[in-house]
């Protein structure tokens, strides 16, 4: 006869124990496996003041705490700028004025593009482009590169190229038959038709450049003004278009529908027998298309634009009398384009902004309106009255602002397509 032995009631609780301990350790590698636990990141590198501080201090910051091969796209402003506050007044007109913008920043950035060809030969740059309308570059590279520019002496500073929103209307399409013979609200407001037939004065021989989303050049109230247009024969488009986006558009066109209102509030013709809908219908047009087909724009597809204004097609005869930039920015304090328009201020060439929507308090007018270089509009209505949402000034840079205030809301103008609505 066998005996059966009972366990030890001790040994079966050690033993029930370390089956336990067994099943929660499995389970914890399990969670460790799905979950696991980030490893600390290497000390940030000490960098001296003098170099931190030349990096804008949100973009440092990421590309402090960026991964391996993480690229950065951004702005580089060399210290050697010319002084466009001696130069305005001082230059013939565009030509002398490109000439010394040009030679200012060959000069001042043979040293930095050495380095850059350099740093790209490595993998660690993947795009430079240069400008002359300041003496800058922008370029996309990695963390390590950044650094080094920072660090380099004739970098004044690095500024990320910021993705940001510059234009948002609505349109409310609109029949332009029902309008009879009677002008628009705004041009007979503010007074245009009396300019035209007592002054015969209509913007004849002055070239007005649309910056902004694009043109449609086809439409039927601006294609005689286009510059590019010849009636009969080969339209030219360059040296009177350029797209300054990724778009790439080769001629003339605008997916958004702004730019197109813009270019008909300010010059568009009468169409067939009706009147004229903008304020200068003997005006001619260039346009840059320098916002995507949402109102979004990169900062280098800006200074870009502002560079082509200055010499489309890279002859600076071609330069236009005026710049209509109906966008702009709430931040007031934004000052990276100035050089730009003091650029296009000292070639003569007259920078006109919208003052911005983000009334009605004090101090409120964006930029690059906000800038002492640029005319800032800010918006009435039909009573005369400014609008609620117009900015108002002064700016931050304590300048009177804006300059002007002009009809601003329910403006009959121009679409893509050949149609017509109000823009509000």
């Amino acid at each position: 006869m066998h005996m059966i032995r009972v366990p030890d009631k001790g040994l079966l609780a050690v033993g029930l124990t370390l089956l336990l301990l067994l099943a929660i350790w499995l389970n914890s590698a399990v969670i460790a496996a799905q979950y696991p636990i980030p490893k600390p990141k290497a000390p940030l590198p000490a960098l001296p003041d003098d170099v931190a501080s030349r990096v804008e201090p949100g973009l440092l910051k990421r590309v402090l705490n960026a991964g391996p091969g993480e690229e950065h796209r951004f702005i580089v402003e060399l210290k050697d700028q010319a002084n466009l506050t001696l130069l305005r007044g001082q230059v013939a007109g565009p030509d002398q004025l490109v000439g010394l913008l040009q030679a200012n920043a060959a000069r001042g950035q043979a040293g930095v593009l050495s380095f850059l060809a350099t740093e790209s030969a490595t993998g660690r740059v993947s795009n430079v482009r240069s400008f002359w309308i300041f003496n800058g570059l922008v370029v996309t590279s990695s963390a390590e590169t950044l650094l080094a520019l920072a660090g380099r002496p004739d970098v004044a500073m690095i500024r990320e190229d910021r993705w940001r929103r510059w234009v948002d209307a609505t349109f409310e399409p609109a029949d332009l038959r029902a309008q009879s013979d009677a002008l628009p609200w705004n041009v007979l407001r503010i007074g245009a038709d009396r300019v035209w037939h007592t002054l015969a004065i209509s913007g004849t021989g002055v070239t007005v450049a649309i910056m902004d989303t694009g043109v449609d050049w086809q439409h039927p109230a601006l294609q005689a003004q286009y510059r590019g247009y010849k009636p009969g024969g080969l339209t030219i488009h360059q040296g009177n278009w350029s797209c300054t986006t990724t778009e790439g558009a080769l001629y003339p066109v605008d997916g958004y529908g702004h730019g197109t209102h813009v270019a008909g509030t300010v010059l568009g013709r009468a169409v067939g027998d009706g009147q004229a809908i903008g304020v200068a219908p003997g005006a001619q047009w260039i346009a840059v298309k320098t916002l995507n087909d949402s109102g979004y724009g990169y900062d280098s597809w800006i200074h870009a634009a502002f560079e082509w204004l200055l010499a489309p097609a890279g002859n600076p005869t071609l330069a236009p009398d005026v710049v209509n930039a109906s966008w702009g920015n709430d931040i007031g304090e934004l000052d990276v384009f100035r050089a730009d328009i003091q650029a296009l201020r000292a070639a003569g060439i007259i920078p006109v902004f919208a003052a911005g929507n983000a009334g009605p308090e004090a101090g409120t007018v964006g930029s690059p309106a906000s800038l002492a270089e640029a005319i800032a509009v800010g918006a009435s209505g039909d009573l005369d009255q400014v609008l609620p949402f117009s900015s108002r000034g002064p700016s931050c840079w304590a300048e009177v602002k804006p300059e002007v205030v002009a009809p601003g809301i329910d403006i009959l103008s121009s679409l893509p397509g050949g149609a017509y609505a109000s823009a509000y």
